[in-house]
């Protein structure tokens, strides 16, 4: 990954991944609504988890606090979108996954000196 771009859109693909797997595969969601979460989910997660929370607090922590926003928007979202439906299953696997990939994302960063 060559920019701060790039790192975004890695981060999009990565998060889009785990809400397809947790959302369209677990709870049949279509994938616009898989979609629509982890674009929001990577809105978040960049403003809260890379840019605030990674420098203040590192990566170990900073993925796992991002890893529960996005469990939070997911939870969230499914009370605002009705066709959206969420279970305690496919939100635990959401957390990991995001939690996961934010790690490695974040050491990117870091390395890259991108945040």
């Amino acid at each position: 990954m060559k920019s701060s771009g790039t790192a975004l859109l890695v981060k999009f693909l990565l998060t889009l991944g785990a809400a397809t797997v947790s959302f369209r595969f677990l709870d049949f969601n279509t994938f616009f609504l898989a979609f629509l979460v982890a674009v929001m989910v990577t809105a978040l997660n960049l403003i809260i988890g890379d840019l605030y929370l990674l420098p203040k607090i590192g990566n170990s922590a900073a993925a796992f606090a991002d890893g529960v926003t996005a469990t939070l928007v997911a939870w969230i979202a499914a009370w605002f979108i009705p066709p959206f439906s969420v279970s305690f299953v496919s939100l635990a696997a959401f957390l990991g996954m995001v939690a996961l990939a934010e790690f490695f994302v974040h050491a990117h960063l870091v390395r890259r000196k991108i945040a």
